[in-house]
C-alpha cells in the first residue's frame, strides 16, 4: 500500500473513483489514501473517517439502510439524531429506514458508564443498533 503514498492527489482520486469511493472534493491526500486502504484491506469505514467533520456528499445522501435501535429499560423515548442540521427522531426497537450517513453518527455517538464492580469508566454506545432488511410488506 506504500505506492499510494507516491500518487499525487489527482491520482489518488482517480483510483477512489475505480473503487467507488465518494469524497468532497476539498478531500486531503492523507484522508483519501486512509479511505482507499480501508476499502482496500476491508477495514471499517469509521477507520478511515477524517478526524474533522466532512461535508456529507450528495451521494451518500440518496443511499437509505434499515436500522433497527436497541430497546432500553430506562429510556423508551425516540433516538434524537442530528446531521448537517437534519435531524431525525429514530424509534427504537422497529426496522427505521435513514439515510446511511446516520450510521457514522449513530457509531460514534458514546457515553461514559461506570462499571459498579471495577469503579471504573468506559465507553458503551449511547444508542446501540443493528443493520436489517426491510419489513415484509
Amino acid at each position: 500500500m506504500s505506492e499510494l503514498n507516491n500518487m499525487s492527489l489527482d491520482e489518488l482520486k482517480e483510483q477512489a473513483t475505480m473503487l467507488e469511493i465518494s469524497y468532497p472534493s476539498n478531500i486531503l491526500a492523507e484522508t483519501l489514501i486512509k479511505k482507499i486502504n480501508a476499502v482496500l484491506l476491508g477495514d471499517d469505514p469509521e477507520d478511515a473517517k477524517p478526524s474533522k467533520a466532512v461535508a456529507v456528499t450528495v451521494e451518500n445522501k440518496s443511499k437509505k439502510v434499515w436500522i433497527v435501535i436497541a430497546e432500553d429499560p430506562v429510556d423508551s423515548q425516540p433516538a434524537f439524531v442530528s446531521v448537517n442540521g437534519k435531524s431525525f427522531r429514530i424509534k427504537r426497537g422497529i426496522p427505521v429506514e435513514v439515510p446511511e450517513y446516520i450510521l457514522y453518527t449513530l457509531r460514534s455517538a458514546k457515553k461514559s458508564q461506570l462499571n459498579p464492580e471495577t469503579k471504573e469508566w468506559r465507553q458503551i454506545d449511547t444508542f446501540p443498533f443493528y443493520l436489517t432488511e426491510a419489513p415484509a410488506a
